[in-house]
């Protein structure tokens, strides 16, 4: 065995293998590859900024003032005080201020037309036709009263020959309705079932043929209730509507307990109490099976009948 010279320069052993590389001698430990090495640099703001003042001449200043103008650029684009932003945010705003004015114009549209559409004057509602109409307020008003405005009414009724009046009966300004009506003219003997079979329709009207003549038409909501009702009625009836009728039974008042009875009245079947002269005094007629007329004179009958 051989000593080792601790003194001797270290040289590192080759292998065979590494020395005959194709590619030439390799270094080992401390020594670099002869080969060429395929990792890139990496690039960073200043080896571009380098290259830039290298390559393209210009100073590190002005490119800082590129790049200063370009962020203010950027931030010009986003920023809401730029010119495009405010005229998007100005298109904006007109577009909803425009929207809002016309909400609220719509609202106070309808709201004002819901205001003026009951100032329009509209015919009431009649069961037949009428060419006049005249209204009641029996507000406050009792029976007497409101009996004695119907019958002046009847009694002037300012309308042409051949013609009829509606005459409307309102309380606070709202139509009342028929068994309402009965009551209010002081009508106290209608039996309870009889008013509660009645609809709220009814008509009262005034027709004028050489004389004026006043009639009624009721209507009712089962027939057997209507018919039932008025065979009850009868005994009471005349004494209940002769005020509304203006019928005099001061001097006459035996008629109060006259009997009704079965007749024709120009060619319907009726129900009435006549005088000596087997004139009707006050009479009853189905105009259909839920339909009620009350007259005096039989034209009035005949001028409904051909309006119903």
């Amino acid at each position: 065995m051989e000593p080792i010279d601790i003194n001797a320069p270290t040289t590192p052993k080759i292998t065979p293998d590494l020395a005959k590389s194709p590619t030439g001698p390799l270094r080992v430990d401390n020594y670099v590859s002869n080969e060429k090495t395929h990792l890139q640099p990496v690039r960073t703001f200043s080896t571009d900024l380098a290259n830039a003042v290298r390559e393209k001449g210009g100073s590190i200043a002005r490119i800082a003032i590129a790049e200063d103008e370009k962020n203010r650029r950027e931030k010009e684009e986003t920023s809401i005080s730029s010119r495009k932003n405010i005229l998007f945010t100005s298109i904006g705003i007109i577009l909803f201020a425009t929207a809002v004015g016309a909400i609220i114009w719509s609202y106070l549209y309808t709201k004002q037309a819901s205001v003026v559409a009951p100032v329009q004057q509209t015919a009431p509602s009649s069961i037949v036709y009428t060419e006049n109409n005249q209204t009641i307020d029996a507000t406050g008003m009792d029976a007497p009263a409101i009996v004695s405005t119907i019958n002046a009414i009847v009694t002037a009724p300012n309308i042409q020959s051949g013609t009829m009046k509606n005459i409307v009966i309102t309380q606070s300004s709202v139509r009342i309705p028929g068994s309402q009506f009965l009551t209010a003219i002081g009508a106290i003997h209608a039996p309870d079932d009889f008013l509660r079979s009645l609809a709220p329709e009814y008509m009262l009207g005034t027709y004028l043929y050489n004389q004026d003549s006043l009639f009624l038409v009721i209507r009712g909501t089962a027939h057997d209730f209507l018919l039932s009702g008025m065979i009850s009625w009868e005994p009471f009836l005349l004494k209940d509507l002769a005020p509304l009728f203006a019928i005099d039974t001061a001097t006459n008042p035996s008629i109060l307990n006259a009997k009704w009875n079965d007749t024709f009245i120009e060619n319907r079947n009726a129900r009435a109490i006549v005088d000596a002269n087997n004139k009707p005094i006050l009479f009853y007629s189905f105009l259909d099976q839920n339909t009620i007329l009350f007259a005096t004179d039989p034209k009035a009958l005949t001028a409904v009948v051909a309006r119903f």
